[in-house]
């Protein structure tokens, strides 16, 4: 009886941990956090072969993903890409993908907030987590990495082959049952599309809080960073496709506190990438008042305004 019991609780055991496997790495929108569904559209869209041409490609992060939306303009057809935590190195890859799969944009629109070119901090939980890439992008990004001793990616002291094992995710996946995340993801992953790829965050009325960008002192690019935004805009150039960089407004705020010299090297490397390669720098570090905010980074009420000032940019 007891051996019985011994072979009966191990197999529904090992059946369970089976189920719970398949779950983990093929059904991550039923227990990953929100942001999940959003990168999710974005994989879908840039790895499935289409004929579309698409006038307009924006890549960048959270605050560019809130500030375009694409179904405000009219006659002309365009696709917000950013990736919310995203830096240069997730926006080559969407862009590489995109272009093996899917005719070249006749314009791409780049758009990261500063401290996103100097710490990676988002790499392992999300880009990594999400499973947004493939085993040898990720051997490629840890390498150079390596080679660059990028610290965002090194002081974890881990491989991406860490995130192979389905046991680490059991914290994800006992949160999002019992906060039933699958319904919110699915919504999320259905506005998404129908979006094409615009997501709001924050949706108060306004926000004085403060960015991330106030607690810095000075801006460095990170020269991990730097090669891969350089690696974007080679490939950009040699498929022929207009280059355009647009600073995402900070709320007013954020925009009274932020440090002068940290605007001031940020934008002197900007200005470096313009000088050379063939990229229209399409506003300084910017402002819009509090209430157009609906959290300290994000904006809400200004995002159809902004959208107004991208497409003035591009002259269409």
């Amino acid at each position: 009886m007891y051996k019985q019991f011994i072979f009966i609780s191990s197999l529904t055991f090992g059946l369970l941990f089976i189920i719970y496997t398949i779950i983990v790495f093929n059904y991550k929108i039923l227990y990953m956090d929100k942001e999940y569904a959003a990168w999710l559209h974005v994989k879908n869209t840039i790895n499935t072969a289409t004929k579309d041409k698409v006038n307009l490609l924006v890549i960048g992060d959270s605050r560019s993903k809130a500030g375009f939306i694409p179904n405000e303009v009219k006659g002309f057809t365009s696709i917000n890409l950013s990736l919310g935590g995203a830096s240069a190195v997730e926006g080559y890859y969407t862009l590489e993908k995109y272009l093996q799969n899917n005719p070249a944009p006749d314009h791409l629109l780049l758009s990261y907030v500063p401290y996103h070119l100097e710490d990676w901090s988002s790499y392992w939980n999300r880009a990594v987590s999400y499973n947004f890439l493939n085993d040898k992008d990720y051997q490629e990004i840890e390498n150079k990495a390596k080679e660059f001793k990028e610290i965002s990616i090194l002081r974890r002291k881990r491989s991406y082959w860490y995130y192979k094992n389905p046991i680490n995710y059991r914290s994800n996946f006992r949160n999002g049952f019992f906060n039933l995340r699958w319904g919110r993801n699915m919504q999320v992953f259905r506005d998404s599309i129908a979006d094409r790829g615009h997501y709001f965050y924050g949706t108060r009325n306004s926000s004085n809080k403060l960015n991330k960008d106030t607690k810095q002192q000075d801006f460095e690019i990170s020269r991990f960073q730097n090669y891969y935004l350089r690696k974007l805009l080679d490939l950009a150039e040699k498929s022929e496709i207009k280059l355009y960089f647009f600073n995402m407004p900070f709320n007013k705020a954020s925009f009274d506190q932020v440090k002068p010299l940290y605007v001031t090297h940020f934008t002197d490397y900007v200005n470096q990438l313009s000088s050379d390669y063939e990229l229209k720098i399409c506003n300084k570090i910017n402002f819009m008042e509090n209430n157009n905010f609906g959290d300290s980074s994000h904006l809400y009420k200004g995002a159809r305004k902004n959208t107004k000032n991208v497409m003035h940019c591009l002259a269409l």
